[in-house]
């Protein structure tokens, strides 16, 4: 019950920006689900710090109900939600399905998790049927204490560097 709740309930109040290095024009929405840990929050500030090194200005933030359904001011948005009970955030499942228009950004979805098998993939890549996803994945936590940079270097890797 109480890991079911961490995937339901609405955090307000986060918003965060970032000044891209290195000059490129381009914009980034990270959104993310917190979790009963700061573990979900953690990977989604590095994910958002490795985009940000790529040049790209990021905003991070969580799904609220200030949160916009058109994001095509935006050249990346990456989503991320932690696992609990074999599923990622129904908050972050209800906003992307009510995304209108993405218009040319691409989008990435990163769950965090303690396991690093990661079923629940398969139902998130369902919810982006009509908007392709550009990487896909899970961070577990063994993963983020055995490779110290993994979250950022996923961010610069879904930001092309």
């Amino acid at each position: 019950f109480w890991a079911s709740r961490a995937n339901t309930t609405v955090h307000t109040g986060i918003d965060i920006m970032l000044d891209g290095q290195g000059g490129r024009n381009a914009s980034a929405l990270v959104i993310y689900q917190p979790g009963r840990t700061s573990f979900s929050e953690d990977v989604a500030r590095d994910l958002a710090d490795g985009i940000c090194k790529s040049g790209y200005r990021v905003r991070i933030t969580t799904v609220n109900p200030e949160l916009s359904d058109d994001l095509s001011g935006y050249d990346l948005v990456v989503f991320s939600s932690p696992v609990y009970m074999g599923a990622c955030s129904p908050l972050i499942e209800d906003y992307v399905k009510s995304i209108r228009n993405y218009g040319k950004a691409e989008v990435a979805f990163c769950a965090t998790g303690m396991l690093e098998s990661a079923p629940e993939l398969e139902a998130v890549e369902q919810w982006f049927s009509a908007h392709p996803l550009k990487k896909i994945g899970k961070i577990s936590k063994q993963m983020y204490l055995d490779e110290e940079n993994c979250a950022r270097n996923w961010g610069q890797e879904i930001a092309g560097e």
